[in-house]
């Protein structure tokens, strides 16, 4: 309850003090603790449905995703190099979700889950030219 009191012509609200006892403070801890362990498992929860609405990507059981090039003569076959043909890193090219350009390297860093090999190999990249890459690339398959 609050009470109002005339100090100086104005009023001034006194609010008097609730005590709380040990089992009330027991009682809000406990409460405190199952909304937090609440608050968890739903968060949990979430994160599963979210993972269940993913795309399997590295799932062993799933049939195999196919990327089709199409060729003129059997010499384009054989100088085909997806890499540059994607315009990305070679260690980028069997990820199948986002997999940046190299322009795209050049200008911000990789995203996405990478090994730290591939991620100082590209990082060596995304300094050079793109015309040297390109280049260096193209060399590399011939």
């Amino acid at each position: 309850m609050t009470r109002v009191k005339l100090q100086d012509g104005v009023h001034v609200i006194k609010e008097t003090k609730e005590e709380v006892t040990p089992e009330q403070l027991k009682l809000m801890r406990t409460q405190d603790v199952k909304y937090v362990e609440m608050k968890r498992v739903a968060e949990a929860k979430k994160i599963e449905r979210l993972k269940s609405e993913l795309h399997l990507l590295d799932f062993q059981g799933k049939q195999q995703n196919k990327h089709v090039f199409f060729f003129d003569t059997k010499k384009e076959v054989e100088q085909f190099d997806i890499a540059t043909h994607l315009r990305t890193a070679p260690e980028l090219v069997d990820r199948v979700f986002n997999r940046p350009t190299i322009e795209t390297l050049q200008k911000e860093k990789v995203k996405g889950v990478t090994d730290q090999t591939r991620l100082k190999v590209i990082y060596c990249f995304s300094f050079l030219p793109l015309n040297f890459v390109s280049f260096f690339f193209s060399w590399k398959t011939h």
